[in-house]
């Protein structure tokens, strides 16, 4: 649901305003959720874990106490972090966008921080108490309310409208939080500033260590965002947002599947180097089976995605594009590696070898962008894919000999030289020839990756039993 809004949301304000508009908004959302990391320290990641704690030992009180602490620092959080935005607005305009003009919108928007931050706190607090119906809820509806919000804003105001709609944004949201969480039977308690301070510290110390990643990858997101805006205008930071958000679409499903169900697995094996090194072979050759289908039919269709989903002005983003398909390939391959420290508890490492990959992706683009343009920033994306697979494989074969075994080996070299093909002939190619290349190339892995996952799954499976009702399937399945 929430994709199809968005989509819907960003089809509205590609036609309303253009790339310039689109870039514009895409350089203040990364800004917004930036200070919501500096800020927040990170106390509504750490705040699940707590709530979870306190309600599993069916402790009314303490649920009460953490609840009561969560919501406090949720407040007084987000309030220092407006505040603190709103006073530097106009040298973050210049930091920016070489140009202090943003300043105003700035200034305009920082509330938006307050808002966001109590909202993440009131998801975290159902999320601890496993209200996952009420999450879902909120999800939907405040995804419903942020697209008209945002449209309305910007269909009177043009881009004057853009600040306001982030503030309209984290209001509604906001009180859909607290409309839904009203009928939700919690534990109340009002603390005072004692237990609050003595709770808060353990939230911030938790925090600021699950966040440190987040913020670092939202940090070199700006930075990009601020790169191509201060180089080649916002025009191409709207046709580059353009081109990476289509690519991410489809991935964006298997990658949070695999944080919802892979880690907790992964977790429960850490012990176990034999059985956690298997399992993250199987889930490298699931998530190739499941994404290759969807990266090669946007390979094939991306000409009429981009008018599709945005609009003629975006055509651009098509040459962009291409290049974000193979980078996103390279980050299907290393991302159930990237969970290897996380399930081993290795934190600290974790965040050095994010420091490193994440510092080198700057680089590269930086480098990239200044050779070749909008084009090498998009190359910079696969490049800075390619080194964190280097080292992600370097880490996990030091903590627990990890290597690929010969079938997910097998299956790399493949959809790799595959995929590099395809890529290869859509630069040579007409559109239309591209189209019809890359149209039966990925029918073909199609059938190819549904074979493969129905031969994984079992023929009672009710996947597999849903493929083996269509004639045309049945040869290749069996």
């Amino acid at each position: 649901m929430t994709l199809v809004i968005g989509l819907a949301r960003v089809k509205a304000l590609a036609v309303l305003i253009g790339p310039v508009g689109v870039g514009l908004i895409g350089t203040y959302d990364v800004l917004v959720q930036m200070a919501i990391y500096v800020f927040g320290m990170g106390v509504q990641a750490s705040g699940v874990r707590q709530v979870a704690i306190a309600n599993s030992q069916q402790d009314p009180d303490r649920t009460a106490r953490t609840i009561a602490t969560l919501r406090c620092l949720s407040w007084s959080l987000g309030l220092f972090g407006t505040v603190v935005v709103g006073a530097s607005a106009w040298a973050i305009s210049r930091l920016t966008f070489k140009d202090p003009g943003h300043g105003r919108d700035i200034l305009i928007l920082s509330p938006a921080i307050l808002l966001t931050s109590i909202y993440a706190g009131g998801l975290a607090i159902l999320q601890g108490c496993q209200r996952i119906a009420d999450l879902a809820k909120i999800t939907v509806l405040s995804a419903i309310g942020q697209a008209v919000s945002v449209v309305a804003f910007v269909y009177m105001l043009g881009e004057r409208g853009i600040a306001f709609s982030f503030v309209a944004s984290g209001g509604f949201s906001l009180l859909i939080c607290r409309w839904v969480m009203k009928g939700t039977a919690l534990p109340k308690a009002a603390p005072t500033w004692a237990s609050s301070m003595g709770e808060s510290g353990t939230f911030i110390k938790l925090g600021l260590s699950l966040t440190n990643a987040l913020l670092l990858s939202t940090l070199v997101a700006y930075a990009v965002r601020s790169l191509i805006a201060r180089n080649l205008g916002l025009e191409a930071v709207g046709i580059y947002l353009c081109a990476y958000g289509l690519s991410g679409k489809f991935i964006g499903f298997l990658l949070d599947a695999m944080q919802t169900d892979f880690y907790p697995r992964l977790s429960a094996v850490a012990h176990d180097h034999e059985d956690l090194n298997r399992l993250v072979n199987q889930q490298t050759e699931i998530v190739l089976l499941m994404a290759m289908p969807g990266l090669l039919a946007t390979l094939a269709f991306a000409p009429w995605l981009v008018r599709l989903f945005y609009s003629g002005a975006f055509d651009g983003a098509t040459v962009l594009l291409r290049w974000f398909i193979l980078g996103c390939l390279v980050r299907v391959i290393y991302a159930p590696i990237a969970f290897v420290q996380l399930a081993k508890g290795r934190s600290l490492l974790y965040f050095v070898s994010e420091a490193v990959i994440s510092l080198s992706s700057l680089a590269a683009t930086f480098v990239l962008l200044k050779a070749f343009g909008l084009r090498g920033a998009a190359a910079s994306y696969l490049v800075a894919n390619l080194f964190q697979t280097i080292v992600l494989l370097a880490i996990s074969r030091r903590l627990t000999g990890f290597k690929w075994s010969s079938h997910a080996v097998r299956f790399l070299l493949i959809f790799v030289s595959i995929s590099t093909v395809c890529v290869l002939v859509s630069f040579v190619l007409s559109d239309i020839q591209t189209a019809l290349v890359c149209a039966v190339v990925a029918a073909a892995v199609s059938l190819y990756c549904m074979r493969q996952l129905a031969d994984r799954l079992g023929p009672d499976h009710r996947m597999s039993r849903f493929l083996a009702r269509f004639a045309f399937l049945s040869g290749p399945l069996q």
